[in-house]
Formats: C-alpha cells, sequence, structure tokens
C-alpha cells in the first residue's frame, strides 16, 4: 500500500518529523509520531472504504475537504473542490453518505481540531479560530458532541 500525500499532510508530517528529532528521546514522543501517522492512515481507510459506492468526484472531494486550506472556506470550499453545483453536491452527499455537505466540513474541520489539541499547546480558542470556526460557542457544541467532552478536558486527559 502507497499513500499520495496532500502538500499540507507532507508539511504535517515535516514538522512532526523535526519535533521528534528535537525532543528528547523518549518512547512518548516517538509514540506520539506514530498515532499522528496512524490517525492519517485511519482517516484515508475510512473514506476509501466508503468510496465504493461515491462517484469519484466526491471521493476526491472528501479527500481534499480534509486540507486545512479547503475545510476553512466552508461548504464552498467542498463544493468548489467537487466541482459541481451546490444542489448536486447537497444531494449526492444526503443519498450517498446520508450528511449534508456542512456535516462534511465540520467533521473535517474537528479532526484537525482534536488533533491540534494533542499535539500541540496552542489555546482552544485559536484551534477553533484556525480550523474555520468563527464562533467558539459552536465549536465547543460540535466537539463536544462528537467527541464526548469539552475540547479543554480533551486535551487534558
Amino acid at each position: 500500500m502507497h499513500w499520495v500525500l496532500a502538500r499540507t499532510e507532507l508539511e504535517e508530517l515535516n514538522e512532526e518529523a523535526r519535533e521528534l528529532a528535537a525532543s528528547p528521546h523518549s518512547l512518548l514522543h516517538v509514540d506520539r509520531m506514530v498515532l499522528a501517522i496512524w490517525n492519517r492512515a485511519l482517516r484515508r481507510t475510512v473514506y476509501a472504504s466508503q468510496s465504493v459506492d461515491l462517484p469519484e468526484w466526491l471521493h476526491s472531494a472528501l479527500l481534499q475537504v480534509q486540507e486545512q486550506e479547503i475545510f476553512s472556506r466552508g461548504v464552498s470550499g467542498f463544493v468548489a473542490v467537487a466541482g459541481r453545483c451546490h444542489e448536486h453536491v447537497s444531494r449526492i452527499c444526503r443519498s450517498r453518505l446520508g450528511k449534508t455537505p456542512s456535516q462534511i466540513v465540520n467533521e473535517a474541520r474537528l479532526r484537525k481540531a482534536s488533533h491540534t489539541l494533542r499535539m500541540t499547546s496552542q489555546s482552544v480558542t485559536e484551534t477553533a479560530l484556525d480550523c474555520g470556526f468563527e464562533n467558539p460557542a459552536q465549536f465547543h457544541r460540535l466537539f463536544r458532541a462528537a467527541y464526548g467532552t469539552t475540547p479543554g478536558r480533551y486535551r487534558r486527559e
């Protein structure tokens, strides 16, 4: 198996490798790097397993929406990479995935936020804003619904 990484994924992986090289040599730091790579693999596997019954344009858009430059633009970014009109994208997402484009974008944002909270010391508010959430209350509500805890508690645990 091989992966073709998006530019942002490659940059994140390179940054994590630099942090690992600069950190004290301990299993904790190595485990953190391995978990980050494993997280990427699982994310790709989930979308690959869904893609059996998906049009190629939607499969491609689902992978591209994982990139911060796409999900930070919201639904319009997702629709743009899909290359179809908003109504068509919405209809196909609901029928094939049981989700709206907004839910898909928010899931990508929340995955990035959970990764950032685990791997950095960036504040919760900065994380929310970086992931495209303009309203911190909405971020907290969606994060709690997805992960069963608040972003701050998620980081501490």
